[in-house]
């Protein structure tokens, strides 16, 4: 009789690495002018977004290619000179990367470092905010039920690890702990009424690392990532989200409420099912 194979975990199994993309602005109150209502924006940005890192070598590791990497840039006169990562430097103490702050020949860089250097998948849940407000808008709370949603579908799957640590980049409201328990409790019961047979997530087994997002470098890679998949969704740009995509790095982007995509599961974005121009939200708005 064989004996059944037991997954042999290493310390990295263990660790995922949370951060989110895009703002938590709801401006739906709705105005009326000359007798027309009208709906006022979706604040700053048209999605919201929370990625979810594993990083699959040893975390020391992979924690000191990125800060030698920094290291690097700080005293690297080609880069050090330029405004925004001065100013970063002043103002930290060290430089770290962000990619929304950072130089286009920096975040070329970055982006191809950790693509050859790292290896790691980010998973990535997307929130269209217009499709939330119009059609989901839940009673109450709307920010934190939205991000707690988001988060769920990140964890659902997880129940199979004995013990979960998610190092998350605290965000305000959003990343509290009574946000973080509400997900898990969703996550739960998504769980439980799963046809996929999903092992049931024990809450004592999951453990919430909230911190300072320059206080731990593995954060740079997801929010890199999102960066990524937000450019497609804002801007129609697809190339940064190719690269990850060609590297195998973004198995996953769960496009959670593009209904028009929801038969067959279309909506969880593959390698055999990218994301693509049609997902960029403001295109309409373009002439």
């Amino acid at each position: 009789m064989k004996k059944e194979m037991i997954k042999k975990y290493e310390l990295q199994d263990f660790h995922r690495f949370i951060d989110e993309s895009g703002d938590m602005t709801f401006q739906h109150e709705k105005v009326v002018r000359g007798g027309n209502t009208i709906t006022v924006g979706l604040g700053a940005s048209a999605s919201f977004m929370i990625g979810m890192t594993y990083v699959k070598e040893d975390l020391s590791a992979a924690r000191n290619k990125i800060i030698n990497f920094c290291t690097k840039i700080q005293n690297d006169s080609n880069f050090n000179n330029i405004e925004s990562v001065k100013k970063l430097i002043k103002k930290e103490g060290k430089y770290y990367p962000h990619a929304k702050n950072d130089p286009k020949q920096l975040r070329d860089l970055f982006f191809n470092f950790i693509c050859s250097n790292i290896d790691f998948t980010t998973q990535v849940v997307v929130a269209r905010k217009s499709t939330y407000l119009s059609d989901l808008l839940p009673e109450n709370n709307l920010e934190a039920e939205l991000y707690a949603n988001l988060m769920s579908h990140l964890i659902k799957d997880k129940g199979k690890y004995p013990k979960l640590v998610l190092n998350i980049a605290g965000r305000g409201n959003t990343t509290s702990n009574v946000n973080l328990k509400r997900s898990l409790a969703i996550a739960q019961e998504r769980t439980r009424n799963s046809t996929n047979n999903l092992p049931n997530i024990d809450a004592s087994n999951i453990k919430f690392n909230t911190q300072p997002y320059s206080n731990e470098p593995l954060l740079a890679i997801t929010d890199y990532a999102l960066w990524a998949v937000q450019r497609v969704f804002e801007k129609g740009d697809l190339y940064f989200y190719n690269l990850l995509l060609n590297n195998n790095k973004i198995p996953l982007v769960l496009d959670l409420y593009d209904t028009k995509h929801y038969k067959n599961s279309e909506n969880y974005r593959t390698k055999r099912n990218p994301l693509n121009v049609d997902c960029w939200l403001r295109a309409k708005n373009k002439r």
